[in-house]
């Protein structure tokens, strides 16, 4: 079991991010997307999570690692250090002022309104003196620090339309956004850090373990993350719901699950 959860911890601990802010962000004011890709200037890129709210649209860019992370704001590079490796990989903070130019330019806003997030996972410790928005902890306390009211009603109405209309743009998927990729840098992935991840189980013919649901007295599933997503949303799922790793005879609570696959 304990081997089952660190291989699923490793393979979508990026996207178990967004599990931890449904939980303490308020749906009603803090509108949450996962997975947009959105064409840029030269190709597609790949945004992590976004967070519309009345007091802008925060972008956050997670970063799955082990080990000492060493790079400054003003730096080209950051080096990971693990068991006296070093690795180096792009600025996450550069990458991510991509991303927010892109979003803003596609939803026809000024860019002033974007709010950068850089979230490390994993057992990871950030040895540079960074910025504010470069954390390893505190993503929704951070989010909520905001309270000065930049976008109106009928914009934030607006960008909510204008992501629901990409995210059901079947030309901008995982799959167009790896040759887009290939195309820009070669065989080279976007982030080369993440060969450093542990290895990821193949269970029953997949690569990503799903998880089953125990509701209305009914086991369901198994699900795949992004449809785990949708029932959060939708109030399936609560923090007391049981669920179960597939692979797993062990239940425990969703929270629980968010506690040991986000700490």
């Amino acid at each position: 079991m304990e081997s089952l959860k660190n291989n699923f911890k490793g393979c979508v601990g990026e996207k178990m991010t967004a599990f931890g802010m449904v939980l303490s962000l308020d749906k009603s004011i803090y509108k949450r997307f996962h997975n947009l890709i959105i064409n840029a200037p030269d190709g597609t890129t790949q945004i992590d999570h976004v967070v519309v709210s009345p007091y802008g649209i925060f972008v956050l860019e997670t970063k799955n690692m082990k080990g000492w992370i060493f790079g400054t704001e003003r730096d080209a590079n950051w080096t990971q250090s693990l068991y006296n490796k070093k690795n180096s990989f792009q600025n996450p903070l550069r990458q991510n002022y991509r991303h927010t130019k892109c979003l803003a330019e596609f939803l026809d806003l000024s860019h002033e309104v974007m709010h950068s997030i850089v979230f490390f996972i994993g057992e990871c410790k950030l040895k540079s003196r960074v910025p504010e928005n470069v954390m390893t902890s505190g993503v929704a306390d951070y989010i909520k620090g905001f309270d000065k009211v930049i976008l109106s009603d009928h914009q934030i109405s607006a960008v909510e339309k204008k992501i629901s209309i990409l995210k059901n743009d079947s030309s901008l998927s995982n799959k167009t956004h790896i040759e887009s990729l290939k195309q820009r840098h070669g065989d080279q992935e976007e982030n080369p850090i993440k060969k450093s991840r542990p290895e990821v189980v193949q269970v029953a013919d997949i690569a990503t373990p799903r998880i089953y649901v125990f509701l209305n007295n009914k086991v369901l599933g198994p699900y795949v993350d992004e449809e785990v997503f949708s029932l959060v949303d939708d109030n399936f799922i609560q923090e007391e719901t049981q669920v179960c790793i597939e692979g797993s005879q062990d239940w425990i609570t969703f929270k629980a699950y968010l506690d040991y696959i986000v700490k």
